[in-house]
């Protein structure tokens, strides 16, 4: 369902952003005056995208272990849930161009768990990703066209987020590890995700009694990182995980301009 609402919001702002291009004359600041500043609320759907990866240095590891280890590398993660928040800017007009400065703090239900097992014919192997994250700020700059009160614009900026993402990687070997729902748990780790980028793009309305409304996509870049987990029984045999993250957001905003 995210999908396909962000699916639809994305149409519905390049075939608006279309339409204007096709008829440039279409833009006309009309009476509707953007400069000033605003504070709102805004609400709706994040859905993450993530990548792992795993890698075996080769260093104290049997061929295998290290079958096992690639074979559970890459779990399938798909968290997804609400967004809520607040945000404030300030807009400047010229013309019919408009731009300004807008941030945002916000909370996301962002916590999902997935596992992968080890194919038959290898030595059981389970690798467990947990990801959470329940904070997401940006600041960013804002650019667009307005035709009287209706402004199309391009948005971004700078992301800040609070997302973790945990790994653990258990197996049938007898390394005298701790023992796991029937597996060995050799070798657990994990990265925190602090600083990205954003880039997007909205359609806002702006009602005769002061109050804006908005339609907002924003893509949510935090990159990607890298750790490394070691054998908690066998010193020096590593593994090397590989992760990148980032997140889709259609939400909608009400704001009030002063």
């Amino acid at each position: 369902m995210v999908s396909r609402v962000m699916g639809m919001t994305t149409a519905l702002l390049l075939s608006t952003a279309v339409s204007y291009a096709a008829d440039a004359t279409a833009f006309d600041s009309g009476r509707f005056d953007w400069s000033g500043r605003y504070v709102g609320v805004q609400a709706g759907y994040i859905e993450g995208d993530v990548d792992t990866s795993l890698s075996v240095p080769g260093n104290n590891i049997n061929a295998a272990a290290t079958a096992s280890a690639l074979a559970v590398g890459s779990t399938d993660l798909d968290p997804n849930g609400f967004t809520i928040g607040l945000y404030a800017g300030f807009n400047e007009q010229r013309d019919n161009v408009v731009y300004g400065i807008e941030g945002d703090i916000n909370y996301t239900d962002i916590d999902d768990t997935a596992s992968v097992v080890t194919p038959m014919g290898l030595v059981p192997a389970r690798t467990t990703d947990t990801l959470e994250m329940d904070f997401l700020a940006t600041i960013r700059a804002r650019l667009g066209l307005a035709q009287d009160n209706v402004l199309l614009y391009g948005t971004g900026g700078v992301a800040f987020a609070n997302a973790e993402l945990d790994r653990d990687l258990d197996w049938a070997f007898l390394d005298g590890c701790p023992i796991v729902a029937g597996l060995q748990r050799c070798h657990s780790g994990g990265d925190d995700f602090r600083t990205g980028y954003t880039v997007g793009g909205g359609l806002e309305y702006a009602h005769d009694n002061g109050y804006n409304f908005k339609l907002e996509y924003l893509y949510v870049d935090l990159g990607n990182e890298e750790f490394q987990t070691v054998n908690t029984s066998i010193p020096g045999q590593n593994l090397i995980h590989t992760v990148d993250l980032a997140f889709h957001i259609v939400r909608f905003g009400i704001s009030k301009k002063f």
